[in-house]
């Protein structure tokens, strides 16, 4: 969440550190690679939260990396909803590996006009994120300047735009048992000229220790994923997911990702667990 919201920055109640390794389209040359670092801390002060975020992300010959500070501050709503307002500033770094394009015009293979390129861009996101026991709801642009890239060089003139990425996401947990949640959730995301994206989930939880889910991306395909989270403050990720066209399933070998995180402190501190444990003890309480 804090990838593309600033407001989740601190929202666990503890440090959390998140790492995580995509690999889209596994088996097709030049396929996007993204790593991705984050950390979120509450601070001593209990409503503000402070976070970083790295990315890079590869895709062909153009490497990006993204380096974020996040600021996030709690407003209380009740006993059990809590309004996070998000800020978040830093820099995106570009860099084209033109060199490594080969020419069919040379007997080198090496055209002498390809140069590589690099910019430095700064840009700032915002984000609101509304927190319950039950529901959240995400709203965030994290990233809202129109940053223009590539701009005229040795008489050559090549061009192109940061645009305005809009994300918005909500998800419901629904108690079956003392041990199990079932969460569904979507995420929506939407940037001018390109295609809408929209990702429908859903995720069972037993016990606070595993969850499994499965999740439909619209005119994109399907996947799975797994985490396990062990009583040390470690959690395990693994998501698959494969295209569903065709002609795309038949060159690739699907997408993977892999995730770790490492909670920095007693999990007993999570609101998140305090709240369903005190649920489960009422429950428990009420039958006896």
């Amino acid at each position: 969440m804090t990838i593309f919201n600033p407001a989740y920055t601190g929202t666990q109640e503890a440090p959390m550190l998140s790492m995580s390794y995509r690999s889209q389209w596994s088996g097709i040359d030049g396929a996007p690679v993204v790593q991705a670092f984050s950390f979120g801390t509450p601070t001593s002060n209990e409503r503000v939260g402070i976070g970083l975020n790295i990315i890079n992300d590869e895709i062909f010959i153009q490497r990006q990396t993204h380096a974020y500070v996040n600021f996030s501050y709690k407003l209380p709503m009740s006993e059990e909803t809590d309004l996070f307002l998000g800020l978040q500033a830093g820099a995106n770094g570009t860099r084209l590996e033109a060199e490594a394009l080969e020419s069919k015009n040379t007997t080198s293979g090496v055209d002498p006009n390809l140069i590589n390129y690099s910019q430095f861009v700064p840009n700032v996101g915002v984000g609101v994120y509304l927190k319950n026991n039950k529901y959240f709801v995400s709203l965030s642009a994290p990233r809202i300047l129109n940053s223009k890239r590539y701009l005229d060089q040795q008489g050559l003139y090549t061009s192109a735009t940061d645009r305005v990425h809009f994300y918005a996401s909500g998800g419901v947990n629904l108690f079956v048992s003392d041990r199990w949640t079932l969460s569904p959730f979507l995420l929506y995301r939407q940037v001018a000229g390109a295609p809408t994206f929209l990702s429908l989930n859903t995720t069972f939880n037993y016990d606070q220790f595993i969850n499994f889910g499965i999740e439909y991306n619209l005119e994109s395909g399907f996947g799975a994923n797994l985490m396990l989270k062990t009583q040390g403050g470690l959690s395990f990720g693994y998501a698959y997911e494969t295209p569903r066209e065709s002609d795309i399933s038949q060159l690739t070998n699907g997408t993977h990702e892999l995730i770790l995180k490492i909670r920095l402190g007693n999990s007993a501190n999570s609101s998140d667990d305090r709240r369903i444990g005190t649920r489960n003890k009422e429950k428990r309480v009420a039958i006896k």
